[in-house]
C-alpha cells in the first residue's frame, strides 16, 4: 500500500501519519484508473500534500510528492483507516462508461509503453477477454478490474458517498471542491490519449461491444451506462 517499503516500525509511522492527515483533511478521493483521476490527484496533492499526491504522471510538470500507492479500492482504504474514520470522512470517486474507457486505457497503455505498439485495439479487448492467457498483459489490478472493484465492499454494498460521472466532470466536481474546499478541483485535464478526440464508438464492433459488456455488467448496472454513437 505504501510505496516506499520501508521496515514495520517506518510503515506503522507512515500509516499513523496518512490517518492524521485524512482525518485533519476530512475527505478521501478514491481514484479509479482512466476516469480523471490523475489530474483531480494532481490538484489534491498540490493543496492537500504527499498523502494526496501523484508522482507518476506523464506531464511530468504536475507531479507531486506521493507515499500510498495508486488505485487502491474504497474497501482496502477502509480497512486501512478503520471505519471510525472511514465513518467520518467524506469519500468520493469519478466513474466512466465501460466502453470509453477501456478505449481509453489500450490508447493510455500504448503511450506509457505497457503494451506492444503493433497491438490493435481490437486483440487487445479479446485478450482482455481470455485474461486467463494473458495474464501478462493484464497483471495490474487497474488495467484489468471494473470502476465497481472500487467502490463496494465485500458484501457488494458501495462504501463511497457521492460517486461523480466523468460524462458529468465539472458540474460533479465543482460540488465536490465546494464541500472539501479546494479550488478548480475541475479544472486540470492531463494525460489525455484519445486519438484524434473521435467517439469510442468508432472502434468497437459487435463482438467487442457484447465482451466489454459481458466482463463489466456491473459497472454498466450500478453505474447506469449503455454503450452510445457518437454525433
Amino acid at each position: 500500500m505504501f510505496i516506499n517499503r520501508t521496515n514495520r516500525v517506518q510503515q506503522y509511522l507512515n500509516k499513523q501519519f496518512v490517518r492524521l492527515m485524512i482525518l485533519r483533511q476530512g475527505f478521501w478521493f478514491i481514484d479509479i484508473p482512466r476516469t480523471s483521476s490523475s489530474s483531480i490527484k494532481a490538484v489534491l496533492g498540490e493543496s492537500c500534500g504527499c498523502v494526496y499526491g501523484k508522482t507518476n504522471l506523464l506531464e511530468k510538470q504536475y507531479a507531486t510528492p506521493q507515499i500510498l500507492d495508486d488505485h487502491l479500492p474504497a474497501s482496502d482504504m477502509r480497512t486501512m483507516l478503520g471505519r471510525f474514520i472511514w465513518d467520518k470522512i467524506f469519500t468520493f470517486t469519478i466513474v466512466r462508461n465501460p466502453w470509453e474507457r477501456n478505449f481509453s486505457m489500450f490508447n493510455y497503455r500504448k503511450k506509457e509503453g505497457s503494451i506492444p505498439q503493433k497491438l490493435t485495439f481490437r486483440d487487445y479487448v479479446l485478450a482482455l477477454d481470455k485474461i486467463e492467457e494473458h495474464r501478462d498483459m493484464f497483471w495490474y489490478h487497474a488495467h484489468r478490474c471494473g470502476a465497481s472493484h472500487y467502490v463496494l465492499d465485500a458484501e457488494g454494498t458501495v462504501i463511497v458517498d457521492f460517486i461523480a460521472k466523468y460524462e458529468n466532470r465539472s458540474e460533479d466536481l465543482q460540488a465536490v471542491g465546494s464541500r472539501i474546499k479546494i479550488r478548480n478541483l475541475e479544472g486540470l485535464h492531463i494525460q489525455s490519449v484519445s486519438p484524434n478526440h473521435k467517439h469510442y464508438s468508432e472502434f468497437y464492433d459487435e463482438e467487442l461491444k457484447e465482451i466489454i459488456q459481458r466482463r463489466f455488467a456491473r459497472d454498466i448496472e450500478l453505474f447506469d451506462y449503455t454503450f452510445e454513437h457518437g454525433t
